[in-house]
């Protein structure tokens, strides 16, 4: 009970909207995720959340704020993100 086990299979699901402000480096995004590591029976977590982007002149920027949907009792998580994702 008190150590995290792998699993056999994975799922995930990711959608995403970008938008940049008049043809800008500024923008928002807006996003849901989702996914489950499982043997068995899939048991999916959703989290869903908006940010804010920027075309900075060293490589894009990106700064999340995400909530989970399945514990309404789950904080919310501040992330951030510079460079290319690869």
């Amino acid at each position: 009970d008190k150590f995290a086990l792998g699993a056999k299979n994975l799922v995930v699901g990711s959608a995403e909207y970008e938008h940049y402000f008049g043809g800008g480096p500024w923008g928002a995004a807006v996003f849901v995720d989702t996914g489950s590591a499982f043997d068995n029976t899939i048991d999916l977590h959703t989290g869903v959340g908006l940010g804010v982007r920027w075309k900075s002149p060293v490589g894009p920027v990106r700064i999340d704020i995400a909530h989970g949907l399945n514990s309404p009792d789950s904080q919310f998580q501040l992330y951030l993100n510079i460079g290319a994702d690869l």
